[in-house]
């Protein structure tokens, strides 16, 4: 009797190991089911959240916010650490013609950053790098000092709310590049971009899949209406 009990038991225990395992299997299909995006997002290695811009007479300012890999480097990998990031960059109407030093203060909400602008070694503005996301804000401000002069600009949010998200993008590049998402050798890149053809008020969705050869697919989005507008492969 006490033989077959124990044997009652294991089949119990069996059988109730085996449930769990099922359980877990459906688990995970629904779950990758429910988000495609699971597999993929650990190839992302930039995408950037929310931008503003804003200028007046003598700057122009762009403020971009995101999260990217740490360290950030275009080689075809995405690494495994992910970290929040804001970069700021300020283009004077006129250069200094001396060099000149110009500070800061972004003000998003009730809290305030200050900084330096840093010259851009391979342009003709300058930048500054903050540590951290800032979040969804229709508008915040910025304060620009050099030397004797301030100056205040209010800078807009250009990614609204009735435009798609970065993810969305990233649907869209699944759909269209499907072979190429069926075995992934490449890192991705999702950002919010001012209008190539040099149009200031227009920005459109730019995602790239890039890989070690430094190869590229890339697709230009319409936030709004979804369409693509241009694409190019290399």
């Amino acid at each position: 009797m006490l033989k077959i009990l124990k044997q009652r038991r294991n089949m119990i225990i069996s059988a109730v190991a085996l449930v769990a395992v099922v359980v877990s299997v459906v688990f995970i299909i629904t779950a990758c089911r429910r988000d495609p995006l699971r597999s993929v997002l650990r190839h992302v290695s930039e995408i950037q959240y929310s931008v503003w811009t804003g200028s007046n007479t003598d700057y122009t300012v762009s403020v971009v916010t995101g999260r990217r890999e740490t360290p950030f480097n275009i080689d075809g990998r995405s690494t495994a650490t992910m970290t929040d990031f804001t970069v700021i960059t300020m283009t004077p109407t006129n250069r200094p013609e001396a060099e000149q030093t110009f500070t800061f203060t972004l003000t998003v909400a009730n809290n305030n950053f200050n900084g330096t602008f840093v010259t851009n070694p391979f342009g003709d503005n300058f930048f500054a790098d903050l540590s951290q996301m800032l979040g969804q804000h229709a508008s915040i401000a910025i304060r620009i000092v050099m030397g004797e002069d301030t100056q205040n600009i209010t800078l807009q949010q250009q990614n609204t709310s009735e435009m798609i998200t970065g993810y969305e993008v990233l649907e869209i590049a699944q759909r269209e590049f499907s072979q190429l998402f069926e075995n992934i050798n490449f890192e991705i890149l999702i950002k919010f971009v001012q209008d190539p053809l040099g149009a200031k008020d227009t920005f459109f969705w730019y995602i790239a899949l890039v890989n070690a050869e430094n190869q590229f697919n890339a697709l230009l989005i319409n936030p709004i209406t979804r369409e693509i507008v241009a694409r190019k492969t290399t």
